[in-house]
């Protein structure tokens, strides 16, 4: 049944982020000053988001496990890699909608590339402590590193470029 429940999670989860088009005369239209009202409420939002996330994360794939001390588990040779692939675009993704959320609050151009960017690795590295202190599993430097290396990915696009070419 948990598993069930984690795919449904995913899933709906996973809707958020879709997109056929890109449509700049939609909502998210970036502001061109500070709008403070569109930051406190992204805050807001995305804290709220993050709590409910990692509550139903917990709830779904730890809660039925023991728990340890904190320790790491190399599972770099495992799933093919394809575990590290999702890290990294988890965290890309997280990271591109981040800095698109804080460019529509107007933040400043750097500060919304540095702050929204790192929310894909903030957001998976909780997981990673879950997974540290989980009998089942253990935090993973090669999960830790992909986190990084997606959240760059979208900082580095958007430094170099001002948009996501790749």
């Amino acid at each position: 049944m948990v598993k069930k429940w984690s795919l449904v999670f995913i899933f709906s989860f996973s809707l958020l982020f879709a997109q056929a088009q890109n449509d700049s005369t939609g909502f998210f239209v970036p502001a061109k000053t500070f709008n403070k009202k569109r930051f406190n409420g992204l805050l807001i939002g995305g804290a709220s988001l993050y709590a409910v996330s990692m509550a139903g994360l917990y709830v779904a794939w730890y809660k039925d496990y023991p728990l340890t001390g904190f320790h790491f588990f190399n599972d770099n040779s495992e799933w093919m890699q394809m575990d590290k692939m999702g890290h990294i675009t988890t965290s890309y993704y997280v990271g591109k909608y981040g800095i698109d959320m804080f460019k529509w609050s107007g933040l400043e151009r750097k500060k919304a590339i540095w702050l929204g960017g790192i929310m894909g690795s903030v957001f998976l590295t909780t997981i990673e402590i879950f997974d540290g202190f989980s009998a089942e599993y253990g935090a993973s430097w090669g999960d830790l590193l992909a986190n990084t290396g997606g959240s760059m990915l979208a900082i580095g696009q958007e430094l170099a470029w001002n948009e996501q070419r790749i």
